[in-house]
């Protein structure tokens, strides 16, 4: 029995319709065994020959030293990687009805092992590489063969329940071990072998089964179904990610990638039931709407040659309006001029999620689910959502809003050295006129800080832009482009002219000197909380306008506010002292009038 050349398994591959699996689908390989082999121990085979040069594979357990196990080689170099399913089968080459209700097992050579070194002309028991004890035997006469494995390798077993009949075939259905066996080949070469299970088969009998090279029956055969590992949506129009016809191939249900390509016009993909897919990719120039009811979960492939988990935009500008799973760390590469945006929940499922590539990703609803972390490391994030979890930007742009608006992150915000935190300026008020990002943990700067007046807006006056909430901040941009506006690292603000630097607090009206207007300030606005100020209330801080805001008036009275304020007891302490003093100044007031 010779070993088959490249050029005859290629050949042999033209004629496998005829072996009985079906016809194979445009993702399924089949491959005949490259060599296999028969090995027969010491009482069988008492002077330890070859029996690789025959058409019948035997298998057979009389007790110990009456064994034969059966070997097979397949090439792998025309796999494409990753595999779903392995199917083995095997022909019978007898007609036997004594063997029924019997088993034999599987089991592989380790990837690269010793195990794989073997040929089939020259095989015997004691060269043959396995230690495995069969069907209970004591293995005193396997010494000295080489080693299978020191784990068990075993695969999982077939079962024969039918008399046998010549020319039936025998499956052994696909498994997991038997599909990372293929996947996790790095060499080309798979090793298996046969030996009877654990329901032995009767003395005296075992299954045969057809060689590759038998004359008349087919040999072992081992069915791949490859992964496509990017289905593209074929059709140029809307449709239901759940229609198979509306992919190549197959719709794309847990592995591989959903690529949407090329398209006439804007199209709108809907599902209405969950779907698993590894990534999602836009390779297209137009635009693509993932929408419906149903959730589309991003999990990473484990086999070789699976993509990672996320998305990924080289043009256009696209959308989720479904909701989308991040069920593992996952990356969105958006290409330079690219856009996608999640305008409905990204359960971020306490994973990272880091953003790559020049282009945008922009959130328009709540990340409000799971926490986790997004991680910019080029390009923009944008958008009036929230980020329910950390924002790190290490080396890309965060612009809040969408020309302009909120953007709001459920956790820490940290800016590196090369971060951007870009602002647009066309009025007074926050969201509407302005962008503002909005930190309910705590701040750590560095960085730019860049802002850019838009709308043909020109600050002036006591102009405030409150652009940055946190709960407490550390460190401060190192390089400010402010287009002309005074940066208050403490209260978070630009101010055009100057802050001040006499703490956190400068006078409300922003002119120097902590008077009468600011006073008038607090008496007129009293109660009130902070959306509700007047334009000309400089000081936003605290939200309700009270005895705070009354006490920094009147302990700091005709004092410059640039200049370091006066210590402020608390409201209680200093409630009748402040009373007091606001009655001596009405009265003065009086008098003059």
């Amino acid at each position: 029995m010779k070993r088959m050349t490249r050029v005859d398994r290629l050949a042999a591959a033209v004629v496998l319709a005829w072996l009985g699996m079906g016809p194979a689908t445009a993702s399924a390989l089949d491959l005949l065994p490259v060599q296999d082999a028969v090995v027969e121990s010491s009482g069988l085979n008492p002077n330890n020959l070859p029996k690789g040069l025959t058409e019948v594979l035997v298998i057979k357990l009389d007790g110990a030293n009456n064994e034969r196990k059966v070997y097979m080689e397949f090439d792998l170099s025309s796999v494409s990687k990753p595999v779903q399913n392995v199917n083995l089968r095997v022909t019978s080459a007898q007609n036997n009805g004594t063997i029924l209700n019997s088993s034999f097992d599987l089991y592989a050579c380790p990837d690269g092992g010793i195990c794989e070194t073997w040929n089939e002309a020259d095989i015997v028991w004691d060269t043959a590489p396995d230690s495995i004890l069969i069907g209970g035997y004591p293995n005193t006469f396997e010494y000295p063969r080489q080693p299978f494995d020191t784990a068990d390798p075993k695969l999982g077993s077939f079962s024969i329940v039918n008399p046998v009949v010549l020319g039936d075939f025998w499956t052994y259905l696909s498994n997991q071990a038997l599909v990372d066996a293929v996947n996790n080949d790095t060499n080309n070469t798979l090793t298996l072998m046969m030996a009877a299970g654990e329901t032995n088969f009767p003395d005296g009998y075992g299954p045969l089964f057809a060689s590759k090279d038998h004359a008349t029956l087919s040999g072992p055969l081992l069915r791949i179904d490859t992964v496509l590992t990017e289905v593209p949506w074929k059709i140029d129009r809307s449709g239901d990610w759940n229609e198979g016809s509306n992919w190549l191939e197959n719709i794309p249900a847990g592995l591989g990638s959903a690529l949407f390509v090329d398209t006439s016009s804007t199209q709108t993909v809907y599902t209405n039931t969950d779907v698993t897919v590894n990534d999602v990719q836009f390779k297209n120039s137009s635009s693509f709407v993932l929408a419906g009811g149903g959730t589309i979960n991003l999990t990473a492939g484990t086999a070789p040659g699976l993509p990672t988990s996320g998305v990924s935009v080289n043009q256009g500008s696209h959308q989720f309006q479904a909701a989308v799973n991040i069920n593992n760390d996952a990356t969105v590469d958006t290409e330079s001029g690219s856009t996608v945006t999640f305008n409905n929940t990204l359960n971020l499922m306490g994973n990272t999620l880091t953003k790559t590539g020049a282009g945008t990703m922009s959130i328009r609803n709540d990340l409000v689910l799971g926490g986790g972390t997004v991680d910019i490391q080029q390009g923009t994030l944008a958008g009036s959502g929230t980020v329910g979890g950390h924002l790190n930007n290490t080396a890309g742009s965060v612009a809040p809003g969408n020309s302009p608006g909120i953007l709001t992150v459920d956790g820490d915000y940290t800016q590196g050295a090369a971060g951007t935190l870009a602002i647009e300026i066309g009025g007074a008020v926050p969201g509407e006129e302005h962008d503002k990002l909005v930190i309910t943990g705590a701040a750590t700067l560095n960085g730019t800080l860049d802002v850019t007046m838009i709308n043909g807006f020109s600050p002036s006056g006591n102009d405030v832009f409150d652009i940055l909430d946190f709960d407490s901040v550390s460190g401060d941009f190192s390089n400010l482009m402010t287009a002309g506006l005074d940066w208050d690292v403490n209260t978070g603000r630009l101010c055009f002219g100057t802050c001040g630097t006499g703490g956190e607090f400068t006078d409300f009206d922003n002119d120097g000197m902590w008077n009468l207007p600011d006073l008038n300030l607090v008496l007129f606005n009293w109660q009130e909380d902070e959306a509700s100020l007047p334009g000309e209330w400089i000081n936003q801080r605290p939200a309700t306008v009270g005895l705070t805001s009354l006490n920094l008036v009147l302990f700091n009275w005709q004092q410059d506010s640039t200049a370091s304020i006066a210590t402020v007891p608390e409201p209680t302490t200093a409630f009748c002292a402040g009373i007091g003093l606001l009655a001596f100044i009405c009265l003065n007031r009086l008098r003059r009038i």
